[in-house]
């Protein structure tokens, strides 16, 4: 569930993990070095966030439907009656 007292922790992008490490190869230390990286993405945000979008769109249309419909609906009775 989406707690919004955690909004302002959460992150979004592209972040960067470093690892520095040594092992010893029995003579001496041997350093290791490796960058991985890797995208944070709020998908529960997101997924709110086109639901709502896709909600709108469905509504718009559905009105756009509505009024072209009584629109052609008012035509006909005018033709019949007149």
């Amino acid at each position: 569930s989406w707690n919004f007292a955690h909004a302002n922790k959460m992150r979004f992008g592209k972040y960067y993990a470093k690892l520095i490490m040594s092992y010893d190869n029995g003579t001496r230390q041997i350093p290791v070095v490796a960058v991985l990286s890797f995208w944070v993405v709020p998908w529960e945000l997101l997924g709110l966030i086109a639901f709502i979008v896709l909600l709108f769109i469905g509504l718009v249309i559905g009105v756009i439907y509505l009024v072209l419909r009584l629109r052609k609906l008012k035509r006909q009775t005018k033709l019949r009656h007149g």
